[in-house]
């Protein structure tokens, strides 16, 4: 995470509601469950490991859950390319 707080205006950050509903849908029509942060900020995904593989047209070896100090980008599929910046896949949270 970053340092610092957040800024008191998120509204320069976020992006318009209907890009972020149209995300939303692609990706549901990719098969993913998508939703928003609540922040507003972000969307997120989720789904199986090989419906990553198919839609972002890369082999499941690279999408075995990452350590936790590694990063997996993915490019944008289709349509959604022009409207998100960046696919992260982060690792399953660990509960204590």
């Amino acid at each position: 995470m970053g340092e610092g707080s957040l800024p008191a205006d998120l509204a320069p950050f976020r992006p318009q509601v209907s890009v972020k509903e149209k995300v939303i849908r692609l990706f549901g029509d990719l098969g993913f469950r998508a939703y928003a942060d609540d922040l507003g900020l972000t969307v997120s995904i989720e789904g199986p490991r090989r419906l990553f593989a198919r839609v972002f047209r890369v082999p499941l070896s690279q999408l075995e859950p990452p350590v936790p100090v590694e990063t997996v980008m993915l490019e944008p599929p289709g349509e959604v390319r022009e409207l998100v910046e960046a696919i992260v896949l982060l690792p399953p949270p660990e509960f204590h």
